[in-house]
């Protein structure tokens, strides 16, 4: 039989015909890889984690003097190439491959060599592994260690099973494991720090935990600097006098050289995330600020945007929010938008203890009209928490006039039985059937243009639109396509994704 065997992604997929084949029970295995992230991270797999020892050697985007200045600065080049890619994502996408890579690296079993760029250019692709009975082959090709690679891209690679053959590819590895550096410790407990990963909010945190939570995905720290012990602990000193003065006073009289300007930054960063005040704050896309939902405990707590949105909206004088969608699935959410708007500005909708339209429930059938309050008294207690501007409807001005309310008071603590014959005589007037559908909150603080009314009027280019499902097609048009109403069905496996996506524990029959 040949010593060389050619496989082609034209013919067949590579991990079935080669990679998982040539892996399974394998002993030492030698590999000249590419790109620093994504030839490490894409290799782990169940076939690697058996082998009781993997070298890879491969690219990072070291300098060379990079290398020369110290292994401190190597590691701070490794590791912010290694962060480019945003946490969050990574996380959401990768956290178990993750956490096989962290143990992989951890065991020592699988050790990882970078070359720096400027010594060498790593292109080449190429490996050798030796079978369960001590038999090696070599192989190369175009392929690189992505799962797009072997399972997707159009790729080529030749396997050379004889003893020359072997050797020679050795020989390069070995030239390029010499002049290589290992993969500092930094970067695989950045692995595990990834894996281990997960979000909290700024009330669950203690005092000692928040120097570190603030400061982790911080462009400093992502960049490949961190908080050294004395450091954190002087972000945690600060945090306490803050807590226990209201203010905190101190002078930080730390010698040359072992970092005052990053505990002093670090210290300033976590007060402003904690007390800045803001002059404008825009959030578009506001629809993703919302509750958890779907099942379990928290499905009523906001998630960590609305929360921070609430919080935010009482230190900041402008808040705009943009969305297209400020409905999704239930018109509460609605509400909950109009209480970020209100958090620091309860002239919005009112002050929360002691208003009606925070109860969206009750508050609905006034908005659409389909209700009416009962009399006067019940109206009043509609109008006074927020009572409206002046400007909004001449109602308004009358009753301001008559109460003598300034024009940037927008409650008053008056109830119906106290207010004289020609206020209770103009409150009435909001009785009329759809008063408080043109008087409300949403309407006061919504602005909604829709596209087909601006391209009636001329002032918005008509884009044509197939819609689907086509409304005067019949169903049997669409075979194999369920929908509700206008709305596609998704199917299981499509379900199961975003319910893990959005961290909802799964039945363990599934």
């Amino acid at each position: 039989m040949s010593e060389i065997q050619r496989f082609s992604s034209g013919r067949q997929r590579l991990d079935n015909a080669f990679l998982c084949a040539r892996l399974k029970e394998a002993k030492p295995h030698k590999r000249i890889a590419g790109y620093f992230r994504s030839s490490i991270f894409e290799l782990v797999g169940e076939e690697i984690a058996a082998i009781p020892k993997v070298q890879i050697v491969c690219n990072s985007e070291l300098d060379a003097a990079d290398v020369v200045v110290s292994k401190h600065v190597r590691e701070t080049a490794l590791k912010e190439r290694w962060n480019e890619a945003p946490s969050e994502v990574e996380v959401l996408l990768h956290r178990e491959r993750y956490r096989r890579l962290y143990d992989l690296l951890a065991s020592g079993r699988v050790e990882i060599r970078v070359v720096p760029k400027d010594r060498v250019f790593i292109h080449g692709k190429a490996g050798v592994i030796e079978g369960a009975d001590g038999s090696k082959s070599c192989f190369l090709g175009s392929i690189n260690e992505t799962r797009s690679a072997f399972a997707q891209n159009y790729e080529i690679l030749w396997e050379d099973s004889s003893e020359e053959g072997v050797a020679w590819v050795e020989e390069e590895f070995e030239a390029l494991w010499k002049d290589a550096y290992p993969l500092p410790d930094a970067i695989i407990e950045e692995i595990k720090r990834v894996a281990d990963r997960v979000e909290i909010r700024f009330e669950e945190a203690t005092i000692e935990e928040l120097p570190a939570a603030a400061l982790a995905e911080s462009p400093i720290y992502r960049g490949g600097e961190q908080l050294q012990p004395w450091q954190r602990s002087f972000v945690t000193m600060f945090l306490q006098h803050r807590e226990t003065y209201g203010k905190a006073r101190l002078l930080l009289a730390d010698e040359v050289g072992v970092g005052k300007t990053l505990s002093l930054a670090a210290s300033a960063m976590i007060s402003a995330l904690l007390e800045c005040k803001y002059g404008s704050v825009i959030l578009d896309e506001e629809h993703n600020a919302r509750r958890h939902g779907e099942l379990g405990p928290k499905k009523e707590e906001p998630n960590n945007l609305l929360d921070f949105m609430l919080r935010i909206g009482s230190r900041t004088r402008n808040l705009l929010l943009g969305t297209a969608t400020p409905i999704q699935t239930e018109v509460r959410e609605l509400w909950d938008l109009l209480r970020v708007l209100n958090a620091g500005a309860d002239f919005v909708r009112g002050r929360e203890l002691f208003g009606r339209w925070p109860e969206w429930e009750r508050a609905l059938p006034v908005v659409k009209g389909d209700e009416t309050p009962a009399d006067e008294k019940d109206v009043w207690d509609w109008l006074r928490n927020p009572l409206p501007p002046a400007s909004e409807d001449a109602l308004f001005a009358t009753l301001r006039l008559q109460l003598g309310l300034p024009d940037q008071a927008f409650f008053t603590d008056r109830g119906f039985g106290s207010l004289g014959f020609l206020e209770q005589q103009a409150v009435a007037q909001a009785l009329a059937p759809g008063f408080l559908r043109e008087h409300n909150p949403i309407v006061r603080h919504t602005v909604l243009r829709r596209r087909q009314t601006l391209e009636n009027a001329g002032l918005l280019e008509r884009v044509g639109v197939d819609i689907h499902p086509d409304p005067d097609t019949s169903a049997a048009a669409y075979a194999g396509v369920g929908f509700s109403g206008l709305g596609l069905l998704t199917n299981l496996p499509f379900d199961l994704a975003c319910l893990g996506a959005r961290g909802t524990v799964l039945p363990k029959s599934i």
